[in-house]
């Protein structure tokens, strides 16, 4: 995590994919939906948290969130973390990196949330030959994070 003093702050993190622990096969070789999904929620919820917390402007004060992940070629897309979830994504992912953009006012709601998380997971989800994830899938997630029932 960096914290710059112009407002700017940044945060890297490794694929929970590849953490190993009890899931060492996904090493270098998945990418969880559901986990990215949580993942790109939690830093646009905490950025605004951070940005209230500093006390900027409600009314004018507008976030903007770079994602990037890498290491993606050759991986497949796979809900490891909940067995339960099924993705008929068609192909391993044929890129190694993707980035997206989106921006939301300060004053977001959880609706605004939940669709600027969407537009941020796309680029990533479409890495796999064009695999789309579906808004319902993105909004069950992050409804239930922002509501700390996860």
């Amino acid at each position: 995590m960096i914290f710059d003093p112009t407002g700017n702050f940044f945060l890297r993190r490794a694929l929970q994919d590849d953490l190993g622990g009890t899931h060492a096969t996904t090493v270098g070789k998945t990418v969880d939906p559901l986990i990215a999904i949580l993942r790109t929620a939690e830093a646009i919820a905490v950025g605004q948290a951070f940005a209230k917390a500093l006390k900027y402007e409600e009314a004018t004060t507008q976030l903007n969130f770079l994602f990037r992940w890498t290491g993606l070629k050759g991986r497949v897309m796979t809900a490891w973390s909940d067995p339960m979830r099924w993705f008929d994504v068609p192909t391993e992912a044929r890129q190694s990196e993707v980035t997206s953009t989106v921006t939301i006012p300060l004053s977001a709601s959880k609706e605004e949330i939940i669709a600027a998380t969407h537009a941020a997971i796309l680029p990533l989800s479409r890495v796999f030959g064009g695999y789309e994830l579906k808004e319902p899938v993105v909004r069950q997630l992050v409804v239930r994070l922002l509501d700390r029932k996860l």
